[in-house]
């Protein structure tokens, strides 16, 4: 709410400084109560919205990272972090990688076309990718920044220098990277307005597909109690449901139940 009415501040504070600079203070401005101008209504941030306007305001992430809660649901004995790269490469042996994209810069290759240079952004830190020209003009639309993807790379490995080039790209929701669970998990924050996060359930609730399980929804009570409801029915369990519920206005996360 604070950045929403950050325009409406700043236009009531240089009408304030005129009005001193003018000498237009008012005769009875010690008895006349100021009129503020209203401030307009806001959602609450979900957690991903926090993050993606810290990012455009400091060029990385500060109370977290997008891909925190999708840790907790994707199957990790198919995905390699950044921090695991060292331990896990071997020449000639994909890895699969997911990520943010932070960065990409094209340059003009030899023969054609043009190869670029990726910067993938997980929870555990960062990896510099090349992308060849036949890659990038399949991919180009999913590399841009703030994207959330997965990444099949092809790896060369000569001692400790290691090499990743990206082959295989998709959105990160619409992969094959979930793990088996009873359903999924959504945290609200304080004072969040549940009605965006209800309209998500029920469409995902008409949706087809598999797998899928319980969804529940813990909502913080103002004595700081914490109240779980579990919604009747059952819902997909995969990562495209789970970045629809993130996406709901109040969510602080949304994990593996």
């Amino acid at each position: 709410r604070a950045l929403a009415a950050a325009p409406v501040l700043a236009s009531e504070a240089n009408r304030a400084a005129e009005d001193r600079a003018g000498g237009q203070g008012g005769l009875f401005a010690d008895d006349v109560a100021s009129v503020r101008a209203p401030l307009p209504r806001a959602k609450a941030w979900n957690g991903q919205t926090k993050l993606d306007e810290e990012f455009r305001a400091i060029g990385f992430y500060l109370s977290g990272h997008p891909l925190d809660d999708v840790l907790d649901t994707i199957d990790r004995d198919r995905v390699t972090l950044t921090h695991e790269i060292a331990e896990k490469a071997e020449d000639g042996k994909p890895l699969e990688l997911v990520g943010i994209v932070r960065d990409r810069s094209e340059r003009p290759a030899r023969r054609g076309g043009k190869f670029a240079f990726v910067t993938l952004s997980d929870p555990t830190g960062e990896i510099e990718l090349m992308i060849f020209p036949e890659t990038l003009e399949q991919c180009r639309d999913l590399l841009v920044k703030g994207a959330a993807v997965s990444i099949t790379c092809n790896v060369r490995r000569n001692g400790e220098e290691i090499r990743m080039n990206g082959e295989v790209v998709r959105p990160i929701e619409s992969t094959r990277l979930a793990k088996q669970s009873a359903g999924l998990l959504v945290r609200l924050g304080a004072g969040a307005d549940a009605s965006d996060l209800a309209g998500i359930a029920k469409a995902l609730e008409r949706q087809p597909g598999t797998p899928r399980g319980s969804l529940r929804v813990e909502v913080p009570l103002g004595d700081g109690r914490v109240v779980e409801l579990k919604l009747p029915g059952t819902f997909p369990a995969d990562l495209r449901a789970q970045q629809a519920l993130k996406s709901a206005s109040g969510v602080d996360r949304v994990s593996a139940a």
